[in-house]
């Protein structure tokens, strides 16, 4: 099973609870930030949204889950990939310093 708690979370699906009844099925994981407002969700840089990605790498790996994480950037509307994708890959690496 594929875990994209971005879009669950946009879906209006709680992806805290979504890895608990799931995880043990888990393959891959998307990494994607983003908020809800008012009905309408806005993709984000890691760090500005309401996915807290850090906590799903911990409970993933205190799982022990063996699959990759994805970065996904969708945020050329927001800031170019040329710097963004650098942006992302460095505030995800980062948090695990």
């Amino acid at each position: 099973m594929l875990y994209e708690p971005c879009n669950l979370l946009f879906g209006g699906v709680d992806y805290r609870e979504a890895l608990d009844v799931f995880g043990d099925w888990i393959v891959h994981c998307y990494i994607k930030d983003g908020i809800v407002r008012d009905g309408k969700s806005q993709k984000l840089h890691p760090g500005e949204s309401d996915v807290n990605f850090v906590w799903v790498v911990e409970q993933l790996d205190g799982a022990d889950y063996r699959g990759d994480y994805a970065l996904e950037y969708e945020l050329a509307a927001v800031e170019p990939p040329e710097t963004g994708i650098k942006r992302w890959h460095d505030t995800f690496v980062a948090a695990f310093e």
